[in-house]
């Protein structure tokens, strides 16, 4: 059985605290990917690695890590989401490698604490310089979830809960209905044609 929790910020308390509190409890209580987990690798077994964006996995090393004033947050982020909401895709990694870049650029230090709407506008050209076709929307859309999530929960100091995510979701190639079925006949060739 695995043990998740429901995060609930204290408001009397800082962001800085409320960030600390969320890290303490999703290394601490979640036992989410197992109680034998070592939070204190980079890659955990079977699971993830918390590299940098680019990093082949195959050949990834150490030194490929994520930023350590990064890496906590990102563990317990991706702890949590996947606790609640377990997926495949892992979108919310991609989506914490692009945001760690974007800090890095926009403040030189990748705490986390340093998120802004223009820290958020950065993470989405990275999205698009780093991903290609539908994954670009779906990691801008775990963007959107985690600037709500840290706003909401008083992990930062900055109002982002309300930041949108800017990537459109490609268009559906499979649609149904009386003009996709319209759109359809119009590309196939006439009788005429045919004979």
């Amino acid at each position: 059985m695995v043990d998740i929790f429901h995060f609930k910020p204290k408001r009397e308390l800082d962001a800085e605290q409320n960030l600390k509190d969320f890290i303490h409890q999703c290394k601490y209580d979640l036992t989410v990917f197992g109680k034998e987990l070592d939070w204190s690798q980079w890659h955990w077994k079977g699971v993830i690695q918390f590299t940098k964006i680019g990093i082949n996995s195959r050949a990834a090393k150490q030194k490929d890590a994520l930023d350590s004033r990064f890496i906590d947050f990102a563990k317990a982020y991706f702890r949590y989401q996947q606790g609640h909401n377990p997926t495949e895709a892992k979108y919310e990694m991609r989506a914490l490698r692009a945001l760690e870049v974007a800090l890095l650029q926009v403040t030189n230090s990748a705490k986390i604490s340093g998120i802004s709407l223009v820290v958020m506008n950065e993470a989405v050209e990275v999205i698009r310089d780093k991903y290609s076709g539908g994954g670009r929307y779906h990691v801008g859309r775990e963007l959107e979830y985690l600037a709500k999530f840290i706003t909401e929960n008083n992990l930062v100091a900055t109002y982002i809960g309300d930041w949108k995510n800017p990537i459109l979701r490609e268009k559906d190639k499979n649609k149904t209905g009386a003009k996709a079925k319209a759109a359809r006949l119009k590309k196939l060739l006439s009788d005429e044609a045919l004979y």
